[in-house]
């Protein structure tokens, strides 16, 4: 949810934090009250979430401004099974 509702610029950044952190907010809820966890697993598990996906954004920033010719990888999964590869190199 920190991903996606820090990423990308201010248009609509509050709408994004809206539905990002809101799914995270009725995740921990439903873990906690249908018993799946205690209230400090979702507590940790969300600091844990939140600090790892700042780190990478501010990471990937720092990486576009250092080096403005970069290689772009992305892994996604496909319906039916299977995984999609998608590369872009971005030079200026």
């Amino acid at each position: 949810g920190t991903v996606f509702a820090e990423s990308g610029d201010d248009n609509y950044r509050w709408l994004r934090r809206l539905i990002g952190y809101g799914i995270g907010s009725a995740t921990v809820y439903l873990r906690v009250r249908d018993n799946a966890h205690w209230f400090s697993d979702t507590v940790a598990g969300a600091a844990i979430g939140m600090a790892s996906a700042r780190f990478s954004i501010n990471r990937r920033l720092e990486r576009a401004d250092e080096h403005p010719e970069a290689l772009n990888i992305s892994v996604a999964p496909i319906a039916g099974g299977g995984l999609k590869l998608a590369f872009s190199w971005t030079m200026d």
